[in-house]
């Protein structure tokens, strides 16, 4: 059923309804009452007005008092953390390697041989005479020329041993060198002979350049052969943890000794290795030279006058080998001496002369004694051999590393022969 059209009421009818009403209330005496809303507004005020900077002022208070307060809880939160004790991280196992079992004697001593076999090598006596001693427990120094093969005598013997004894989380053999600069080709050449002969352990360095995340990594899997100098390991023994680094402590190699009996590096290398004798009563400690003359005593200040746990005197083996290294020594004199000035003096009158017998096609070390000398005789040389430049170098500590070993490899490959240095570059 359709519901009915509504008719919409015309406009005039409500007008009328509306007159209608009106006149009732007037007959009635009612007075209307209007109510009236104003209209709220805004007024625009002016920007420059006291008000209106005041206002701003207020607000910039505001924010700056909120800005402190995160600043202050942001700081608040970065000493929390520095100040809770964190929870030590519990030093794990040794990283995946080849399987490993301990080898007999004369097991190790063929992985050896076929080793130098494959390099179409053969062993020097006296490498022979130090492998056998330390396969024997003793301990000793070798005195023989640079360049003769003492790095693997001494090594290859530790090595050796290493390979006979049950395996053992911690450094096992550690090797001390003095010279920075040649820390990196140790590391090298140990590397070369671990993995031909005893590829399950691992060879890794530890000094001034080795990076945080490095030294982190060590602590909690400690390599088996480590590569350090005095300092660092004096810093590696102020650790919490240090007897458990060098828990597995069999063989301390003392490279160029002669670097540093009577100094205070020696020092302090002489009170680390007492400190790890203490550790390890049955390490074995050898010494590396090649110009030494007292060896008897340089022999007793290495290896220690007696064992920390039984008081046994201890009697170093002595290792030598005549071979023939000539050696030619000159010098070079101001032609005229006159007078020397009181302090200061870096013989910079005499870079003629010295330039005069450089030559560009033969590798040349030139030594300072301090790194300020060394930049004012690198500058000296070029500013009058400036075509030397591209074969001339200069390296000293305060170098960045990568400049550094820029330099060390172009002296291995023969494209930098001119090299003003410190003691950085000596290479033993």
């Amino acid at each position: 059923m359709d519901r009915p059209h509504r008719q919409p009421i015309p406009k005039s009818s409500i007008s009328a309804e509306i007159r209608r009403l009106k006149k009732r209330d007037e007959e009635m005496g009612i007075t209307p009452v209007v109510v009236k809303t104003p209209v709220l507004h805004t007024p625009i005020e002016d920007e420059n007005s006291e008000a209106a900077r005041r206002r701003t002022r207020v607000r910039r208070k505001r924010r700056e008092a909120e800005d402190a307060a995160t600043q202050w809880e942001t700081i608040r939160e970065k000493a929390r953390k520095r100040t809770t004790p964190k929870k030590p991280k519990e030093r794990v196992e040794q990283m995946e390697r080849p399987p490993f079992e301990p080898f007999t004697r004369e097991a190790a001593e063929a992985a050896v041989e076929a080793w130098f076999v494959s390099k179409e090598w053969r062993p020097f006596e006296f490498q022979r005479q130090v492998w056998s001693a330390r396969l024997d427990g003793e301990s000793g120094l070798l005195h023989v020329p640079t360049g003769a093969g003492k790095t693997y005598a001494a090594f290859i013997g530790a090595l050796a041993h290493a390979m006979t004894q049950p395996k053992k989380a911690g450094v096992r053999i550690l090797y001390i060198t003095p010279l920075k600069a040649v820390s990196r080709d140790i590391r090298l050449a140990l590397e070369s002979a671990t993995n031909g002969i005893a590829p399950f352990f691992r060879v890794e360095d530890r000094t001034g350049d080795t990076s945080q995340s490095a030294r982190a990594k060590q602590r909690l899997s400690s390599p088996e052969i480590l590569v350090t100098t005095p300092e660092s390991l004096s810093l590696l023994l102020s650790h919490g943890d240090h007897a458990d680094f060098f828990g597995a402590l069999e063989t301390v190699i003392l490279d160029e000794w002669h670097e540093l009996l009577g100094n205070k590096r020696g020092s302090l290398l002489e009170l680390a290795l007492s400190r790890l004798r203490t550790l390890r009563p049955h390490m074995a400690t050898w010494a590396l030279t090649a110009t030494i003359a007292n060896l008897e005593e340089a022999a007793r200040a290495a290896v220690g006058s007696h064992r920390p746990d039984t008081a046994e005197i201890t009697e170093p083996r002595i290792v030598t080998a005549q071979i023939h290294r000539p050696v030619i020594i000159d010098s070079l004199l101001p032609e005229k001496i006159d007078s020397f000035p009181w302090a200061g003096h870096l013989g910079l009158r005499m870079s003629q002369q010295l330039i005069a017998w450089l030559s560009p096609d033969i590798s040349t070390l030139v030594f300072t004694n301090t790194r300020s000398q060394a930049e004012r005789w690198y500058a000296e040389i070029l500013a009058k051999k400036p075509e030397w430049a591209p074969t001339m170098a200069l390296h000293h500590g305060s170098l960045e590393r990568e400049e550094r070993e820029r330099v060390e490899a172009g002296i291995k490959s023969g494209s930098i022969t001119l090299v003003i240095a410190t003691s950085t570059l000596d290479l033993g």
